[in-house]
């Protein structure tokens, strides 16, 4: 399965390029889990914020964030 994401607000779903990738303080609130900041650079040119604990994914890889909330390369 792929990595479940959490936003900021609502997830717009689509395609997009990896512009960021911050690494966030592990929280009590994420299970201890070292979350990722992504900020992907959306088809129709706006930018999301999410954090997923996925791993594997790099600056300049295209990704989906799909409907239920998960992040695929």
């Amino acid at each position: 399965a792929a990595p479940g994401v959490v936003a900021p607000s609502a997830i717009r779903p689509g395609f997009g390029r990896v512009e960021a990738i911050t690494a966030l303080q592990p929280s009590a609130a994420a299970g201890g889990t070292t979350m990722r900041r992504f900020g992907i650079k959306m088809e129709d040119g706006t930018v999301q914020y999410v954090d997923s604990a996925a791993l594997g994914i790099n600056v300049g890889e295209r990704v989906e964030l799909t409907r239920d909330g998960q992040i695929r390369r």
